[in-house]
């Protein structure tokens, strides 16, 4: 009997044992939908909100242990705020100018809710949105003009290692782009992974963007972004901040790097100050910075109306670090009576302001024009920059309405102009 009893307890506990943890497991129960969230209304376009900084808020669910908030810009229709909190609110900063749809599901270990009804809600106007593109290859081109008829102002190129690339951005190509008022935004892209090369590939790749960038008509202090194209792990961040310190010792300061990547590795760049813009890409990511001056929502579509497949692109601000463009100049047809001017210390009276050089495109010639007020002003060329030698343009300029006017053949050769006086 002893022996019955001492093999019969253990079997028993087990049970009671097993009994419990079924009956604990059975207790648990999915959450309920949340109710009362807020901000914002059932119908679009929504409440306009007094700023761009919203606490979303809901009621607590008995039993749940977390919620999951979902926050979607409507015009790209791209999640921007993807997270997981354990408290009935969660503070958001997003975009100004925007409108956002947003809604919450409740969750614990048995299961999900239903999602709460969809709420609306807008931002209040505060930076310029502005639309792009970014494209690969220049082959087949794209047209210029048909890209600035279609809304966009703004196209995103590349530079590379590699000078014969068919991605890197050319002198021709950029002097159309401007001739229809695109501004011009560059990035460096190389392989997968390049950056965990740390400062010896941000010092190379930074050189290799110099050289083209420059070689396609790009100013000596033009703005570059540096691509991570991969989702880059917490452990890859010091190889990623020295790499983009190698760039930062080549261009002249943090304040010409900007950095291209997913939100994770975007927040990171951004935090520690290693860039001073970022280019966030929908890629591996699950929020959206509202640091970013650039956003790339959708990948590999057409425009109507325009040649070609290009990745869309949303601008904030006026300063996104591209070349700054000015519309063509041409002849003047009614100049001014007289121009502003100051009496020098030799008692001659000259222009205040010195004058602008323009250009505009004309079949295979280049057309360059700046005002007749200040004679003193030359015309200059180079063939490289940042240049040491600059040469005197051979070509006499005629004068056409009050503009001096140099009509130039385009060839193959780069040449770069100044007036110099």
């Amino acid at each position: 009997m002893k022996t019955n009893r001492k093999t019969f307890y253990p079997c028993l506990s087990g049970l009671l044992c097993c009994l419990s943890l079924w009956i604990g497991q059975a207790q648990a129960a999915v959450p309920t939908t949340p109710t009362s969230t807020s901000p914002g209304s059932a119908t679009s376009p929504g409440t306009t909100l007094s700023g761009n900084t919203v606490t979303l808020t809901w009621d607590m669910v008995s039993g749940a242990t977390y919620y999951t908030v979902f926050v979607r810009d409507v015009a790209t229709d791209t999640l921007v705020v993807n997270i997981t909190t354990p408290s009935a609110s969660h503070l958001a900063t997003l975009k100004a100018g925007k409108q956002y749809r947003w809604n919450v599901v409740a969750g614990n270990t048995a299961g999900k809710s239903d999602y709460t009804a969809v709420r609306f809600f807008q931002t209040p106007e505060g930076e310029t949105i502005r639309k792009g593109v970014d494209y690969f290859s220049a082959k087949p081109p794209p047209i210029p003009g048909k890209l600035k008829a279609a809304g966009y102002d703004f196209v995103i190129r590349y530079v590379s290692h590699t000078a014969e690339s068919e991605k890197n951005i050319t002198a021709d190509e950029a002097r159309d782009l401007q001739a229809a008022e695109l501004d011009i935004i560059v990035i460096f892209e190389s392989f997968e992974g390049r950056m965990k090369g740390g400062k010896t590939a941000g010092v190379e790749d930074a050189k290799s963007a110099v050289t083209q960038a420059t070689a396609a008509g790009a100013p000596e202090n033009f703005f570059c972004y540096f691509a991570c194209d991969y989702a880059a792990p917490l452990g890859d961040q010091p190889l990623i901040d020295a790499y983009l310190d190698g760039a930062a010792s080549v261009l002249g300061g943090v304040n010409r790097v900007g950095f291209y990547g997913g939100y994770s590795q975007v927040k990171r760049v951004l935090d520690a100050g290693k860039a001073a813009k970022a280019w966030q890409t929908t890629s591996f990511s699950d929020g959206m910075d509202p640091r970013i001056s650039l956003y790339q929502y959708k990948h590999d579509v057409p425009i109507p109306g325009v040649l070609g497949r290009y990745d869309m692109n949303e601008g904030y601000g006026a300063d996104l670090g591209q070349w700054t463009v000015s519309p063509p100049s041409a002849p003047n047809a009614n100049p001014p009576a007289s121009f502003p001017s100051f009496a020098s210390i030799d008692g001659t009276t000259r222009p205040s302001t010195p004058p602008s050089l323009g250009y505009t495109r004309q079949g295979n010639n280049l057309v360059l024009s700046w005002s007749t007020n200040d004679p003193a002003f030359k015309l200059e060329y180079a063939t490289h920059l940042p240049a040491s030698i600059w040469s005197s343009n051979q070509v006499s300029p005629s004068v056409v309405s009050g503009q001096y006017i140099v009509t130039i053949a385009i060839t193959g050769d780069i040449k770069f102009y100044r007036l110099k006086k």
